[in-house]
């Protein structure tokens, strides 16, 4: 039983089920026995890898607010929102850092979304990013409109927004926000106003992936795979045995004395004990698995 099965009561929700899988870093189970979510995805290396290339891509690249004039378009460094479009979309993040962090959510969840901080009746003054995972659910109304609902932590979107149009209140609990309050960038979307979460739909090759890196590690942090393996017919005491171990490490170890000719004495006998890893074509899996998950982030293979 795992620690939600433990914490839920009957009447939780399956949303807020996954808030606390979030929260705790558990994720969907797959067939290789590893939980995958989007944190724990970003531990397989090629994740990483492909959403660092996506994000510094996209985080590079000046986002331009153009306007038409006749039949040239020109920047419209005029327009109020330029300056915090393209320079600084909030007092401490560049505009680089803000599309760079908004291409990794849209890579790792499918959606971004970011609170308009204004006064009432003013123009927009900063854009304040909400935490990967903060947003607990996004609601389409009967008129269309959207509904975005929030876990918010000590009011710190609220207050921060210089908006006084919600009640401020302390402790962490899930606040609600119109649609003209959220800037919100999707990915691949299924049902028009949410992006689908890639790391969901492919959890079997990210815990493909996990499973055969803690493979791995295991393999080697146990170090039971002999390079050679000497038989001698009789028993040795430890003088004897110290000494064959060393004679032998003196002829036979070292880069410089492979495939030298080695005698041995006494009715010994040598075997060099297959590399398993081979026979279970396990860099072949490996290097599909790679291949598969920069196929899902459309990342070339050679970036990574």
């Amino acid at each position: 039983m795992g620690i939600v099965s433990r914490i839920r009561p009957q009447a939780i929700s399956q949303q807020v089920e996954q808030i606390y899988r979030e929260a705790f870093g558990a994720g969907s189970p797959t067939s290789s026995g590893m939980s995958v979510n989007s944190e724990t995805a970003m531990r397989l290396i090629t994740v990483q890898n492909c959403v660092r290339v996506r994000a510094a891509t996209i985080g590079q690249l000046p986002c331009h607010v153009m306007e038409r004039s006749g039949r040239m378009r020109n920047k419209a460094e005029d327009f109020y929102l330029y300056e915090l479009l393209h320079d600084q979309p909030n007092s401490w993040m560049t505009a680089s850092e803000f599309w760079g962090m908004a291409e990794a959510h849209v890579s790792l969840r499918g959606n971004f979304f970011a609170y308009k901080a204004q006064l009432p009746g003013r123009p927009i003054r900063e854009l304040i990013p909400f935490k990967a995972g903060q947003m607990h659910e996004v609601k389409q109304n009967a008129d269309y409109s959207l509904t975005y609902k929030a876990v918010v932590e000590d009011d710190k979107i609220v207050s921060a927004a210089y908006d006084d149009g919600f009640i401020t209140t302390t402790g962490s609990q899930i606040k609600e926000f119109p649609q003209e309050k959220i800037m919100h960038l999707r990915g691949l979307t299924l049902n028009g106003f949410t992006g689908m979460n890639p790391i969901q739909y492919a959890r079997e090759t990210m815990g493909l992936g996990l499973a055969g890196e803690k493979f791995l590690a295991r393999y080697f942090g146990s170090g039971m795979h002999p390079g050679a393996v000497v038989k001698h017919k009789m028993n040795l005491n430890a003088p004897a045995h110290a000494s064959l171990k060393a004679t032998l490490k003196e002829k036979m170890q070292g880069l410089g004395k492979s495939w030298d000719l080695v005698l041995l004495d006494e009715d010994m006998d040598i075997t060099f004990p297959p590399i398993k890893l081979i026979d279970a074509q396990f860099l072949e899996l490996m290097k599909m698995d790679e291949a598969q998950i920069c196929g899902l982030f459309r990342v070339p293979l050679m970036l990574i």
